[in-house]
Order: structure tokens, then C-alpha cells, then sequence
């Protein structure tokens, strides 16, 4: 029973291994984030979805909008969104689609689409090959990785995509609003 488990560990560790280069390369993406972000940094309301591992991706992507740009931002499980918060969306919105690979990308076609009937602005992150039907106005791309470690490389375009809507929309994405009075006095009252 405990055959083929050292090998499994060992392919594990070498994937693991691996991470740092592949995120070093998602950093090639920039440009394509740059142009994403100036897609939707006008946009009132960012929602971020992913699927497996990803749904977390999603949540780490809102955090950094929100803290970057204070644009009001939600992150959902892909069928999650579409049990009760696909009815807030409206073509005020930007969804921003994390896609890994495999059978969630198919359902994920059909959310974006949706959106886009409410001319919703959509990008799409993704591995290489991955979504590659899944519809979009922007696409950023990332090497692929084994899909349990995917969070660790697609969040690196997620994380310039809020970068740059901030510098877009005229806000430090560095300060988290220190810079104003009222909330760096309001800030001093907690520890992080």
C-alpha cells in the first residue's frame, strides 16, 4: 500500500521546487497586466473568480484590490457567484476569472459569458493552455503549473493587476490609505 508514496512525494517536492522560476516568469506578464488593469480600473466593482485551490486566489486578489485601490471587490467560488451574487452585477462590474485547467474550466466558460451579456468587463488569468475557450475582453497568461500550487503563480499577475488599477486610479497602492488623516489616526487604534 505504501508503494509508488515516495515517488509521489519526491514528483511533489520537485514541483514544489519549481515554483520560484515559474513565478520569476509570471512575472513576463506584466504588460499584459498593465493592459488589463487600465481595462477595468474604472470599473465600480471588481468580482473575482476561481475555482479548487483557486477560490483562495480569489480571496488573496480582493484583498489586494481593497487595500491598493479601495475599490469595492468580492471573491466567490464559481458556483457560489452564481447562487444569489450574480444579481449584483451589472455593467458597472469587472469579473476577473483565475483558470487553472480542468473540468471547472467549462463552467467557467459559461459564468464569463453570462457576464458578458451584461457587458460586464471580463479577464481572464490563466495557466498556459488553460481556459482556452473561456471568453474574455483581456486575457493574462502565466506558465503552468501542477494545479494544487497554482495559487502561488497566478497570484503574481493578480497582484499587478491591483498594482496598476491603483496607479490608474490615482491612489497609493503602498500607503493603504495612510496618507489620509482620518485613517491613518483610525489605523493607530489596531496592530497588524
Amino acid at each position: 500500500a505504501l508503494r509508488g508514496q515516495a515517488s509521489d512525494a519526491a514528483a511533489s517536492r520537485a514541483a514544489l521546487q519549481g515554483i520560484p522560476q515559474l513565478m520569476r516568469q509570471a512575472l513576463g506578464s506584466d504588460a499584459a497586466c498593465r493592459e488589463a488593469a487600465k481595462y477595468i480600473s474604472q470599473r465600480h466593482q471588481f468580482i473575482f473568480l476561481g475555482a479548487g485551490p483557486n477560490w483562495v486566489t480569489a480571496m488573496e486578489a480582493v484583498i489586494k484590490v481593497l487595500e491598493t485601490s479601495y475599490v469595492p471587490s468580492s471573491g466567490y467560488e464559481t458556483e457560489q457567484f452564481l447562487h444569489g451574487p450574480f444579481c449584483q452585477v451589472d455593467a458597472r462590474a469587472a469579473a476577473i476569472a483565475i483558470v487553472a485547467g480542468g473540468a471547472a474550466d467549462l463552467r467557467m466558460h459559461s459564468v464569463l459569458e453570462a457576464c458578458g451579456a451584461l457587458s460586464v468587463a471580463r479577464v481572464v488569468v490563466a495557466m498556459a493552455g488553460a481556459g482556452l475557450d473561456v471568453e474574455a475582453e483581456q486575457r493574462v497568461e502565466v506558465p503552468a503549473a501542477e494545479k494544487w500550487l497554482s495559487p502561488l503563480v497566478l497570484v503574481v499577475p493578480l497582484q499587478l493587476i491591483s498594482y496598476y488599477v491603483a496607479l490608474d486610479r490615482g491612489t497609493n497602492p503602498d500607503s493603504g490609505r495612510q496618507q489620509e488623516a482620518d485613517h491613518a489616526k483610525a489605523q493607530k487604534i489596531f496592530a497588524l
